[in-house]
């Protein structure tokens, strides 16, 4: 199935949601209405007894809403948290460097930011579900320019995948998740939504273009962690923010998912793409 297919399918569930929420608040309105006919006597309790109802179904109606939308988001999640890993890199003279990444397929391979893997001779890559495990890893490949880093775990068996979406169809307002390991808190979740689809930035003396910028909370710890649509599917990559005072400002950026394929591609490692 094509992204646009799978929004269709997302929209077709939310608008059967709102229709059924909608249903409801009808029954609460027409509820009123009998009562003001079978109790004449009444006609003015019965009226606000109207009016209460309606308060009661406008407010039904937001917190349906609100359950349709956060059961989404609670499968969306589900769908990728567990392919997600921290990362440690030791560099020789032992400082380290720890970030984030994502499985992106059965055999072991994980994308991050080279800036997480740094110059470490030894890296080394947590799990934290089904049950936590570390394991060595080796840099198969390293992309300075586009901030990148692919490496595999170094030991058999078969790992859950995350699959990559279409960032190109992403649009300013749209949900998105951040998943990673913020100052040693495994896998959190934070929430926003797109600001920008195409942002050129200088961070840190290192240039950035085409960016995906949100509002989704990241820190330390979260870069080279997922970036995730409500189809529980990876749009980005996490990778840096705009901190003027060293904390979290309200801005984040995200590498696109398509260079996340390119870099797959180019590698000859097959992924999953979004259904």
């Amino acid at each position: 199935m094509t992204n646009s297919r799978a929004q269709s399918k997302a929209l077709d569930w939310l608008l059967l949601c709102i229709l059924g929420v909608l249903v409801g608040a009808l029954a609460l309105q027409i509820a009123g209405f009998v009562w003001s006919a079978i109790n004449p006597g009444l006609a003015n309790s019965g009226a606000e007894s109207s009016a209460v109802l309606a308060a009661a179904g406008d407010e039904d109606l937001a917190l349906q809403l609100v359950a349709c939308e956060s059961e989404s988001l609670g499968t969306a999640i589900a769908n990728v948290r567990a392919s997600v890993v921290g990362i440690t890199s030791n560099a020789a003279g032992g400082s380290g460097t720890s970030g984030s990444g994502m499985i992106v397929s059965p055999e072991g391979y994980i994308v991050t930011n080279s800036h997480v893997v740094g110059a470490g001779d030894a890296v080394t890559v947590t799990l934290f579900s089904p049950a936590r495990a570390s394991y060595s890893a080796r840099i198969v490949r390293l992309d300075d320019r586009a901030d990148l880093a692919l490496l595999k775990i170094d030991t058999d068996g078969t790992f859950p995948a995350v699959s990559l979406g279409e960032s190109e169809t992403l649009e300013v307002g749209d949900i998105v998740l951040a998943v990673g390991s913020p100052y040693g808190f495994e896998q959190s979740v934070t929430r926003g939504i797109v600001g920008n689809t195409d942002m050129d930035v200088v961070i840190e003396g290192r240039q950035y273009r085409n960016m995906i910028q949100t509002d989704a909370a990241t820190n330390k710890g979260n870069s080279g962690g997922p970036l995730v649509n409500i189809e529980g599917e990876v749009v980005g990559i996490n990778t840096a923010i705009y901190a003027p005072t060293g904390a979290f400002a309200g801005i984040s950026f995200a590498i696109p998912a398509s260079r996340v394929k390119h870099l797959l591609q180019e590698a000859n490692i097959l992924f999953k793409e979004g259904t």
